[in-house]
């Protein structure tokens, strides 16, 4: 190997491996709380919708007009459905974290063979409804329900595993 061609690569290489991998302790062990504090201020600025805070930006308010005729129809259709006879069931779905409301009177049932997506807005709630499925989040309100088993509760979530 010819070290004139290669061989300043080979010690550069050698030399930033170390300074990284102290740069990266330093950084896991919070050396660099000061620069931390202006990265997230930063960030923050990314985020807001016109130099506003985030909690500005229109949300869901209930009023009629704010809700599309297949979201009624959809909350309808589920209040009348039998859960035990629908694989998964959400009805009118509310989980509050301290004073946030993650997601609000959320309502949708799905059957067998059925393809499902859940879209929406970063913020919206999609992550928590699904930990709401999995039985990772219990639902601070609403009724959900998989095979007929109830699986709000911890107790639900284990008698639909037997």
């Amino acid at each position: 190997m010819n070290f004139d061609a290669a061989g300043p690569y080979l010690i550069a290489l050698c030399v930033s491996i170390p300074v990284y991998w102290l740069l990266l302790m330093l950084k896991e062990n919070r050396v660099f709380i000061c620069c931390n504090r202006a990265t997230r201020r930063a960030e923050t600025k990314l985020y807001t919708h016109n130099n506003e805070p985030r909690t500005s930006v229109k949300r869901f308010t209930g009023h009629a007009n704010d809700v599309d005729e297949d979201v009624i129809e959809e909350e309808n259709r589920v209040q009348n459905l039998d859960p035990k006879n629908v694989p998964v069931r959400m009805n009118k779905i509310q989980k509050i974290y301290g004073g946030v409301q993650a997601v609000k009177n959320v309502s949708f049932g799905l059957e067998f063979g059925e393809c499902f997506a859940l879209l929406g807005v970063s913020g919206a709630g999609k992550t928590t409804l699904f930990k709401c499925i999995t039985g990772e989040v219990i639902p601070s309100k609403g009724e959900l329900t998989i095979n007929g088993f109830d699986v709000t509760t911890a107790r639900g979530f284990h008698e639909a595993r037997k």
